[in-house]
């Protein structure tokens, strides 16, 4: 679609689940999907084409965050988690605020990086366990390109990680019995 803001983000343009099976990450923004834009050749790293979020009437809005969430690539229904995620904004240079945020899988934040986009700056973080990512121009109509993540892994489900914590608490307390009884 053209590099046009507030424009509505046709169907052939709309972005979200196509990476789900193949790379494990799916996206989405104030609507299910988000909006691969038109930027002209010169305006992104990778070729001429960025992504842009997208209101939740339909329409291509650059303050929107795009959030991306990982799951296990061939298996969709398990949540996944990285440990390093990048992405960059367009290289028009229009010194507006970009901010990259990387979430776990109970929506904790756990780390931010923001910078002033002068031509493309290079949003990254790298620590363990991420599983989702939020990334938004909070002050200027900035398009984002080159959006790379590490290997995704299966996150361990809660109730399993309970249950082996307290299999370990039984092994200790049994243990420790069995010293007092000798």
């Amino acid at each position: 679609m053209a590099n046009s803001p507030n424009s509505a983000v046709p169907v052939a343009s709309q972005v979200s689940t196509q990476f789900l099976a193949t790379d494990g990450v799916l996206f989405e923004s104030g609507s299910p999907f988000i909006a691969a834009v038109s930027l002209g050749f010169g305006h992104a790293s990778s070729g001429s084409r960025g992504i842009g979020g997208v209101t939740a009437a339909g329409k291509l809005s650059y303050s929107t965050p795009i959030e991306a969430a990982f799951f296990l690539p061939g298996d969709p229904a398990t949540p996944g988690e990285t440990d390093f995620v990048s992405v960059r904004g367009d290289l028009a240079g229009v010194n507006g605020v970009v901010t990259l945020q990387a979430f776990d899988r109970d929506g904790l934040l756990l780390d931010t990086n923001t910078q002033i986009d002068s031509g493309g700056p290079t949003l990254q973080i790298s620590v363990v366990g991420i599983h989702s990512v939020s990334f938004f121009s909070a002050t200027a109509n900035v398009a984002f390109d080159d959006f790379r993540f590490g290997p995704v892994r299966a996150v361990p489900e809660p109730s399993s990680v309970a249950s082996l914590g307290t299999g370990m608490l039984c092994v200790i307390g049994i243990s420790r019995c069995r010293r007092r009884a000798r």
